[in-house]
């Protein structure tokens, strides 16, 4: 392998940990996190206070959206 390739795949690694890539957290998995039911989270989810992405018949959810929910539950203006 040249060095110009060992470069390539190194950049290629680098990309993986810039902030653009998002972890989607299974819905179990995030109400733990956030220290609620899974049921009410689910609830959030299909009532559409908490913005979700569909993986085949799963629902996923990024830390960010999570953090949205939160921050909306403390200011009240959504109610589980």
């Amino acid at each position: 392998m040249t060095d110009e390739r060992r470069t390539e795949k190194h950049d290629d690694l680098n990309d993986l940990g810039s902030p653009q890539v998002r972890t989607l957290y299974r819905m179990r998995a995030a109400a733990k996190l956030v220290g609620i039911g899974y049921p009410a989270l689910m609830g959030a989810a299909k009532a559409g206070t908490l913005k979700t992405v569909r993986v085949g018949r799963d629902y996923r959810v990024t830390a960010q959206a999570l953090n949205d929910f939160v921050q909306r539950l403390e200011e009240k203006k959504v109610r589980l």
